[in-house]
């Protein structure tokens, strides 16, 4: 382990939870409608992925984590809207990759870019990080 998992957790859920925010204002000026119970299913989804991406990776440089974790949110939001659609009867690749538009316009996914660079410095290694530094 790499990164202590209270330091890992508090990342992940401040990148998912902020940058959700900041993509649901964006929603809400578009299209006013509230964030419906079946949507939840993503940040939980997300911010477990990089928890584990977070205990599993090496320390990397802040640009690194950020290019990553950018990576993997964006690829889990490709999923999840994808599984949705399929769900509801939906062409699953226009869903996503209409989803993923509207994470760059609502400046959701540059928002996981700037926020993982910026907690980079929180996370706390524990382990054989702790035992290099």
């Amino acid at each position: 382990m790499f990164t202590s998992w209270r330091s890992a957790l508090s990342y992940a859920a401040i990148v998912t939870l902020v940058s959700l925010a900041v993509g649901e204002v964006g929603n809400f000026l578009w299209s006013p409608e509230l964030l419906t119970p079946d949507r939840l299913a993503f940040p939980l989804v997300t911010i477990v992925v990089l928890v584990e991406a977070r205990l599993l990776l090496p320390p990397l440089s802040r640009w690194s984590t950020a290019g990553i974790d950018t990576g993997l949110y964006t690829l889990v939001l490709l999923l999840v809207t994808a599984a949705e659609a399929v769900a509801y009867d939906g062409p699953p690749a226009d869903s996503a990759f209409l989803m993923l538009i509207f994470a760059l316009f609502t400046l959701q996914l540059p928002s996981v870019f700037a926020l993982s660079a910026w907690r980079h410095g929180h996370l706390t290694p524990s382990g054989r990080a702790a035992l290099t530094s």
